[in-house]
């Protein structure tokens, strides 16, 4: 597998010694080949960025994924209590404007608005993937999936609702 990221292999490597990867972040995020395989259906595409720490919620989290309209956007959090979880949030968490309001207002926007997608990155992924695979199955011209993908689509969300529950958060 060849390192086609020269950007993002020179962020993880000055990062990696502050934080910890998987291997399977490393490899996704060095490799063009391996990002191509992970279609989406929103447009959503791999943007490394540097680590943000956000004070407020003792985490410091770094974007790995997006979508085209910066509708959502993915982080992988690098320490804090959610250490290795992958989670959403509809803003840049650096963006989170608290001049009128001070912290509170950071602590409030993650309390409502960020949710956990995975425990883990490869998680996240398979995740993605598999969801994204569903959803052009479902809307090709000719597509025919069986009823069993409903009931497979209920048991995700179900997940995700379980995950955001631990953490005192509600996907509804």
């Amino acid at each position: 597998m060849t390192l086609t990221h020269s950007k993002n292999t020179a962020i993880l490597n000055e990062v990696a010694m502050e934080y910890p990867f998987s291997p399977e972040f490393i490899r996704v995020m060095t490799s063009q080949e391996l990002q191509d395989k992970v279609v989406s259906a929103t447009a959503a595409y791999f943007s490394l960025t540097n680590p943000v720490h956000i004070p407020e919620v003792d985490m410091t989290v770094m974007q790995f994924y997006r979508d085209q309209q910066g509708c959502m956007t993915w982080y992988l959090v690098l320490d804090g209590p959610l250490e290795e979880h992958v989670i959403a949030s509809p803003l840049d968490v650096e963006d989170v404007d608290i001049e009128d309001e001070g912290p509170a207002a950071v602590v409030r926007y993650w309390n409502d608005e960020v949710v956990v997608c995975a425990a883990t990155f490869p998680e996240f992924l398979y995740r993605t993937w598999i969801e994204n695979q569903i959803w052009f199955r479902l809307n090709e011209p000719d597509g025919d999936v069986a009823k069993s993908a409903s009931t497979f689509v209920a048991a995700e969300c179900t997940w995700y609702e379980g995950e955001n529950w631990k953490v005192g958060r509600t996907c509804r």
